[in-house]
């Protein structure tokens, strides 16, 4: 499904064959990974109200885990660049990995409002989040009306949100440029998202 959010294109999937993109043993290794002290219950600056475990961005190609996650991550890039045309109106060459990040979002925590520039550069990218879990009361991703960057989702007016429902298997799909959030997690077992940000390189 394509949606235009607040004029912004926002692709919405789902995996169908969850065991052979992702199977269940690598997401019990990932979250052993997340566990580790490394990652554990980090104080995010985009974060508040619960805890979090995330890793760094940039985890490096070479990286053990990266390769376990080689299925999912040539499914991700495929359906990337299946609508990378909703995003330049450029031709599109190529849309090569550029980096990868993974959390765990605990009972009472939300995401203030942001985006995924990391400088001042005008390069665009795609960031695509796939969800593998989810539980009753799990948090949602959304998207704000005439939001500022670092506005917290509770603190919006349900009027002005556009919220996306996380299921088991959803894959989103925006560019780097777009502001979102997460709302808060009611949920006691913690949702999992795993992000991985394409580079459009154009003609």
């Amino acid at each position: 499904m394509i949606q235009t959010i607040f004029g912004s294109p926002v692709v919405i999937l789902k995996v169908n064959d969850m065991e052979k993109t992702f199977p269940n043993k690598l997401y019990e290794d990932i979250i052993d990974y997340l566990m580790t002290s490394e990652n554990k219950f980090v104080n995010h600056p985009y974060t508040r109200g619960g805890k979090i475990c995330t890793t760094d961005l940039n985890l490096g190609i070479n990286n053990d885990m990266l390769i376990q996650l080689q299925p999912l991550l040539d499914y991700l890039q495929k359906e990337a660049s299946i609508h990378s045309y909703l995003f330049s109106t450029k031709k599109i060459k190529n849309l090569k990995f550029d980096n990868t990040w993974m959390n765990l979002t605990f009972e009472g925590c939300e995401i203030k409002n942001h985006y995924d520039k990391y400088d001042d550069t005008d390069f665009k990218s795609l960031i695509t989040l796939f969800y593998p879990r989810t539980t009753l009361g799990s948090s949602n991703l959304i998207f704000m009306h005439n939001s500022i960057y670092g506005q917290w989702p509770s603190e919006c007016s349900e009027i002005d949100i556009v919220r996306i429902f996380i299921e088991e298997g959803t894959v989103i799909i925006f560019d780097n440029s777009t502001l979102h959030a997460v709302d808060i997690h009611n949920a006691s077992n913690p949702r999992m998202c795993i992000a991985v940000e394409f580079k459009l390189e154009t003609d």
